[in-house]
């Protein structure tokens, strides 16, 4: 009997004149890989734009004359929250059973909701000082509340893998452990990015 494919397909084949299964050893190097790229390529994004926040406030005569902002007290408990839901997640991938994964893993998720629920009246409050200020030229208000928006997308952005990890977890009980290694790499990234950006807030600001 023939094979169902032709000798010079572009799919490795079988013994058995069958497709090959992929490997999932290669498909976790390939999606580590694209991970790696994704914040590497983020990275570039933040490091460019808190740069430009310092260029912004002591380059620029205009803004350099001007008064310092007062960030909202709130960012402070959220930037504790951030990190508490980075260690957990840390945690969850250095599991040693699925049980105890699973826990860590709706742990994270719990505070990450919670970092976006403080964030969000922080987000309003800003939001609400940039308009007052901006009839007096003080755009670091605007600055500040754009890269907070940026970097709470992308909090945003990480609760989708890691809701869908939650979800897999509560179904199967189980999960992959190089997917949440993943997703924690993505949250190490979210969590050295915002402390740099609330340090940056600090000084600029």
């Amino acid at each position: 009997m023939k094979p169902p494919f032709p000798a010079d397909a572009d799919f490795p084949l079988g013994d058995s004149g069958l497709p090959r299964r992929p490997d999932p050893s290669s498909n976790d190097a390939l999606r580590q890989l694209g991970t790696r790229l994704f914040i590497a390529s983020l990275a570039m994004l933040f490091a460019a734009s808190i740069v430009g926040l310092f260029v912004f406030r002591f380059v620029s005569p205009h803004e350099n004359a001007l008064p310092h902002i007062h960030l909202p007290p709130a960012l402070w408990f959220s930037t504790l929250i951030l990190i508490a839901s980075t260690v957990t997640i840390h945690r969850a991938a250095k599991a040693g059973d699925a049980p105890t994964r699973r826990r860590r893993l709706f742990a994270a998720w719990a505070l990450a909701i919670v970092f976006i629920a403080v964030q969000t009246p922080c987000l309003i409050q800003l939001a609400i000082e940039h308009h007052a200020a901006i009839h007096h030229g003080l755009a670091l208000y605007g600055l500040a509340l754009t890269m907070i928006v940026i970097h709470a997308l992308h909090v945003l952005g990480g609760l989708v893998p890691l809701s869908f990890v939650c979800w897999r977890a509560w179904q199967k009980h189980s999960v992959n452990p190089n997917t949440v290694r993943m997703i924690a790499w993505y949250w190490h990234f979210l969590d050295v990015v915002w402390i740099t950006l609330f340090a940056t807030f600090l000084i600029v600001m």
